[in-house]
C-alpha cells in the first residue's frame, strides 16, 4: 500500500501507508473527516462544515468548535497531518495522498457494512 486508507463502510478505519492504524475516537472528527472525503474534491468551507456539526449552537460557538476540532484532529494525526490543508476559508483532504472506499478506490472482498456504521452524533441529524 502507498497510499493512506480510509474506510466510511463498516467500522471507521484510517490506515497509514504501511497498513498501521490510526486510530480516531473522536465522532466530530470522523464526520468531518467524511465530509471531506465525499466533497468531489476533498475540500468544504468552513462556514459549511459548522453548520453541519454545530448547526444549533450560535455562529461564535461553532466556528470556536471547529477550530477546536481541526486542533484535535491535527494532533491525532501526527505525522500524517498532510492529509488535511487548513485554510482560513476551507479545509481539504488531500485526495491525492488517499484511497477512500466511498469513493471506489478500495476494492477488498469483504462486506462493506454501513457508511459510518455506529456514528451517532448528537443534535445532528
Amino acid at each position: 500500500m502507498t497510499k493512506f486508507r480510509l474506510y466510511f463502510f463498516g467500522a471507521f478505519k484510517l490506515a497509514r501507508p504501511d497498513g498501521a492504524e490510526i486510530r480516531i475516537t473522536s465522532k466530530k472528527s470522523i464526520a468531518l473527516l467524511a465530509m471531506l472525503a465525499t466533497a468531489k474534491d476533498g475540500r468544504r468551507m468552513r462556514p459549511w462544515l459548522q453548520d453541519m456539526l454545530w448547526g444549533a449552537r450560535e455562529i461564535a460557538q461553532a466556528q470556536a468548535s471547529l477550530r477546536r476540532e481541526i486542533s484535535n484532529l491535527k494532533g491525532t494525526l501526527g505525522a500524517a497531518q498532510n492529509l488535511l490543508t487548513i485554510e482560513q476559508e476551507r479545509l481539504t483532504l488531500n485526495l491525492a495522498l488517499v484511497e477512500v472506499d466511498i469513493r471506489g478506490q478500495i476494492n477488498e472482498d469483504q462486506a462493506p457494512g454501513e457508511f459510518l456504521e455506529g456514528i451517532d452524533i448528537a443534535g445532528a441529524e
